[in-house]
């Protein structure tokens, strides 16, 4: 469920001159420790499968002899959590800035990591930032360790197959067959963070990130909706994003545009979010229903089917949960939807969703809980809350909002 999601967009790089200015007062170069790294070998062919958990990737890879279970994530360099940096003893480069999806800014160490491997392919002298991804309560229930970030990614090239539920990995896009597809060009910043740029009517749209670590559709800065004269928008009540320091500012409303427009080729109406901070953004679930091939030395996106980019409809309840210090809470409530009507609140408390009960703690179970909400093939849902110091039994009916 797009815009009432819990949307994990992960890193970048506060800025540049950050880098520079911290660089010479301590010594480290972090940009420097990005821009490092190498395949083994300078021909390689890597297929890894992923499981597929809100809408992100999932895959098996290992540092040094350790099996590790990673987030594919164009949109950040390589991370790996406090607890593996201390099993495996990993050693530090140095600190840095780094800032969330949410635009904030907290002090981290970069570290050394052994040899990576995936899918039998290894890629050696890399740098990783430590970072505790379970603070995201959807990556800790998967027990997630780290993510595989542009750092390595930049060495070659990636074909994304949603279907399949597959990823190959090659020196070069060549690999690939994309013959017919839409090719786009990119640039891409230190960390490998691909950047497109798009146009909305006749407004062009420069820096758009590609990023596979947040679980979003298409997200445009909200002050670009006043410039574009979008005449209907719906407000998400709440928070509706979650970043690794913490949840996005409010203020997020949905709105549907069919003036999109991607190298040239005009896309299908579709469902965007404007979004009161951060950059423009496209995220994985822009892409799950088309395939991709990312080629980074040469900045080219492939796509295979342009008319299915995006979100082409929305039929919600018109809420989202979050976890919140063990307890299954109210995330957002999407504004004139059936759980608007209900006068549910964000920060109320859920104790099921339809048969999953929420016991406190039970990351599992809120998972599935969460999960149930997104699925647009079931026509209601029925939650038990909170109210005044009462449980109350909802049944919300979920309704097509787009188009």
């Amino acid at each position: 469920m797009h815009p009432i999601r819990a949307s994990f967009s992960t890193f970048a790089f506060v800025a540049l001159l950050a880098a520079s200015t911290l660089a010479q007062s301590t010594a480290f170069d972090a940009a420097g420790a990005l821009l490092s790294g190498k395949p083994e070998k300078s021909d390689y062919r890597a297929t890894v499968e992923f499981q597929s958990f809100t809408s992100l990737m999932r895959i098996p890879a290992k540092l040094g002899e350790r099996e590790c279970r990673m987030v594919f994530d164009t949109g950040a360099p390589m991370v790996v959590t406090p607890r593996i940096a201390k099993e495996l003893a990993l050693p530090v480069l140095g600190k840095f800035r780094t800032r969330d999806g949410g635009g904030r800014a907290q002090e981290r160490e970069f570290v050394a990591l052994p040899r990576v491997e995936i899918g039998g392919v290894g890629f050696v002298e890399l740098a990783a930032i430590v970072i505790d991804l379970d603070a995201l309560p959807e990556l800790a229930e998967q027990k997630i360790d780290g993510l595989v970030g542009g750092n390595l990614l930049r060495h070659g090239a990636a074909s994304i197959d949603h279907a399949a539920c597959k990823i190959d990995l090659a020196p070069t896009a060549g690999a690939f067959e994309t013959k017919g597809w839409l090719e786009v060009p990119f640039a891409y910043s230190v960390q490998a963070l691909p950047i497109l740029a798009l146009s909305v009517g006749d407004t062009r749209v420069e820096h758009v990130e590609l990023d596979t670590g947040a679980n979003s559709f298409l997200d445009l800065p909200a002050e670009l909706a006043a410039r574009i004269g979008v005449k209907h928008s719906l407000a998400i009540l709440g928070n509706p994003s979650l970043a690794a320091f913490g949840p996005s500012p409010q203020g997020e409303t949905l709105a549907w545009l069919d003036s999109v427009t991607l190298s040239s080729t005009q896309l299908p109406g579709m469902v965007v979010s404007f979004v009161p901070q951060g950059a423009a953004k496209v995220g994985n679930r822009f892409f799950e229903r088309t395939k991709l091939v990312l080629d980074w030395p040469a900045k080219k996106l492939f796509v295979a089917d342009p008319r299915a980019l995006g979100r082409a409809s929305l039929a919600t309840p018109g809420v989202s949960l979050r976890s919140k210090d063990g307890e299954t809470c109210v995330a957002t409530v999407l504004a004139g939807s059936p759980a608007h009507r209900a006068q549910l609140e964000p920060g109320m408390r859920v104790f099921s969703v339809d048969e999953i009960e929420l016991p406190a703690g039970d990351l599992s179970a809120f998972a599935r809980a969460a999960a149930r909400l997104r699925d647009e093939t079931r026509e209601s849902a029925t939650l038990v809350i909170e109210r005044a110091g009462s449980r109350e039994t909802l049944k919300l009916a979920r309704e097509r909002v787009w188009p």
